[in-house]
């Protein structure tokens, strides 16, 4: 308590053990920060090869990269982040994690 009240520390970071709630998917949201070819190839080359990424998108629009993560745990979690920010230079992007509560509908798209 003492060292939030000093500001030491400035706020808490919880990694739930999804696996106890039942939910395990999460959707990354990832905004290059200096986009380049060779940045970009290096992160899709990442996400493809990563073996709990099921889904990777590219897009026009404030989120450049989205992808779908599913893990066993907080621990995977946290070491699928660390692997990400160990394999881009640093200030490269920036990561928001959505845990997926529920989906509502997927379904293959049209001829696929």
């Amino acid at each position: 308590k003492r060292l939030q009240t000093s500001g030491v520390i400035v706020r808490y970071c919880y990694v739930p053990e999804t696996s106890k709630l039942g939910v395990s998917g999460y959707t990354g949201l990832l905004v290059e920060q200096r986009p380049s070819p060779p940045l970009r190839e290096a992160l899709l080359q990442f996400l493809r090869r990563h073996p709990r990424v099921v889904a990777l998108t590219l897009n026009a629009g404030e989120w450049s990269v989205e992808f779908d993560l599913h893990v066993d745990g907080g621990d995977e979690l946290a070491a699928f982040e660390s692997a990400l920010s160990d394999a881009l230079p640093s200030g490269a992007f920036s990561l928001r994690m959505l845990q997926v509560r529920q989906m509502h509908k997927l379904q293959p798209l049209p001829g696929a």
